[in-house]
């Protein structure tokens, strides 16, 4: 079993001697929150089926754990570092793997809504406890590589979630997907509790609950208005409202914040240029990842005429892109230094996206499978370089809230893309659809609803005009996500113009801030 004693750490680690084992223990708990997430994607439209479910429980079924997530990510990680970061791992694991149970039992969408909450509270506790203990595990020279292999995970995560989920749901039922986190939790707790050793930030500092309370009700109010702004509108009185809502109680936050005591979030620390300019980076390199993981396989299926199965496989370059990342970036860190590869990795996934809307005009399944491969190397070299500059900036005693805004940046970024794509994509591919000659009247809406409702149309007429209709759903759906990676590629591009102004050039300049936790930068 590991050791008992717990180690309040407040200097530099200079490595656990088991720290390998250690990287295996969270590896597999970071796999079992990711794969469990993502094979929900393809199992929804049997879940709709089998429970009864219209398409706004479908969309809260899937909702409701990102929002409990992201709620609580940046509290969990201050109650981590001050009641014992392997404990509080323990307990998401067991909250995960118990929820992901409940869920398999579930008869209604209700109840399968607050199931996937209470994974979502697991979740928030688990990902930056795996950050915080890696920070406290790892000597600073070697953080780059373990951030690397966190990354590559979750890539893989993100890669074979949806190839289980397909199989499990067609052999097994949808259920299946649910159970199937229970055994990794289990085993990821077992590895856990044998390998990782307790460890704490020093001193007894008090909660900052005011803290705890505001940063939650105002991400969730961020959140909320980024999941419902595509069907709402961003412009719609509820979106701005809520919006509204979020900054008045974030502003309120800092204000505390700056206040306080014993402050849930250093603000010196958040304000430091590296720290927030690298966030930055990782938020946008989900931001492209996800939003291009919601489109691509609707490409796969829906254009290319793939079968799921066919499709999960497709899309593994993602996670080869990433592995490969994970091997190269650590020497590459050590020669050219984070801003750089950050950089680097930015403009390879714009380079991704760039050959993504070229799918407007040549319209190549190898196109959209260069273009994956392609990103999966930036974003993988983007945010393993990011999140290394994120935990490095910060003294060890500060590592549960560095690596929860690092999880906040993941799980805001990867919101916003999927909202921000996912609505350029669909507005996009209305306004084609509606400008389009060819389609019947009276069935222009549908069209216009999906793609995959255009080819119910076109099927239903068949002949001349069901194949003039599909071919206007087909060049309405490349206009659509040429327009979204082009969107997408700005905000990359962005991305790249803050990391070249405001990170560091050199890294001794960033590693003299690990101890220094007021520094300027």
């Amino acid at each position: 079993m590991a050791r008992e004693q717990v180690v309040a750490v407040a200097e530099e680690p200079v490595g656990h001697p088991r720290r390998r084992a250690i990287l295996v223990a969270l590896c597999v708990a970071l796999f079992a929150v990711n794969f469990g997430t993502l094979t929900l994607a393809v199992a929804l439209p049997t879940i709709g089926a089998e429970l009864k479910a219209d398409n706004t429980a479908l969309q809260w079924i899937a909702d409701s754990y990102v929002l409990a997530l992201a709620a609580l990510l940046i509290a969990a990680g201050s109650v981590a570092d001050r009641f014992g970061r392997r404990a509080v791992l323990l307990v998401g694991l067991a909250a995960f793997g118990m929820a992901s149970g409940l869920a398999a039992l579930c008869a209604t969408p209700g109840q399968l809504v607050a199931a996937r909450a209470v994974q979502g509270v697991g979740a928030a506790l688990i990902m930056p406890a795996t950050l915080s203990i890696l920070r406290n595990t790892f000597p600073r020279q070697e953080l780059a590589k373990a951030l690397a292999a966190w990354t590559a995970v979750i890539s893989l995560g993100i890669a074979f979630g949806p190839i289980a989920g397909g199989l499990l749901t067609e052999l097994f039922g949808w259920s299946a997907i649910f159970l199937a986190n229970v055994p990794l939790a289990v085993v990821a707790a077992v590895l856990a509790g044998a390998l990782v050793p307790e460890s704490r930030a020093p001193g007894r500092r008090r909660l900052d609950h005011p803290g705890m309370a505001l940063s939650a009700l105002s991400l969730t109010a961020l959140v909320f208005a980024v999941i419902e702004a595509p069907h709402a509108g961003w412009l719609s009185v509820r979106t701005v409202l809520v919006l509204a809502v979020a900054v008045a109680l974030g502003a309120l936050f800092l204000r505390v914040e700056s206040r306080a005591e014993h402050p849930l979030v250093d603000l010196a620390m958040v304000r430091r240029p590296r720290f927030w300019s690298a966030s930055l980076s990782v938020a946008l390199a989900y931001f492209a990842m996800t939003g291009t993981a919601f489109l691509v396989p609707q490409y796969l299926v829906s254009v290319q005429r793939n079968d799921p199965a066919a499709t999960a496989l497709k899309i593994l370059p993602v996670a080869g892109g990433a592995l490969l990342a994970a091997v190269v970036v650590t020497p590459l860190m050590r020669r050219f230094g984070a801003r750089t590869l950050i950089m680097a990795g930015l403009g390879a996934t714009g380079l991704g996206l760039a050959l993504l809307s070229l799918l407007g005009w040549w319209n190549h399944e190898w196109l959209a499978l260069a273009a994956l491969g392609i990103q999966g190397v930036g974003i993988g070299v983007a945010v393993t370089a990011g999140s290394e500059t994120i935990m490095s900036s910060v003294p060890p005693d500060q590592a549960g809230p560095a690596g929860a805004i690092d999880e906040t940046a993941v799980e805001l970024g990867g919101s916003l893309g999927i909202a921000v794509m996912g609505s350029v994509f669909a507005g996009t591919y209305a306004g084609a659809v509606g400008g389009a000659r060819g389609v019947p009247d009276g069935r222009s809406e549908e069209v216009a609803r999906s793609i995959e409702a255009a080819t119910a149309v076109a099927d239903q007429l068949g002949g001349a005009a069901g194949a003039l209709v599909r071919a206007v759903a087909v060049d309405s759906f490349l206009t659509g996500l040429r327009a979204a990676a082009l969107a997408a590629l700005v905000f990359v591009a962005a991305g790249v113009v803050v990391a070249r102004l405001f990170l560091p050039r050199h890294d001794h300049e960033l590693a003299g801030s690990s101890t220094a936790p007021g520094g300027t930068p």
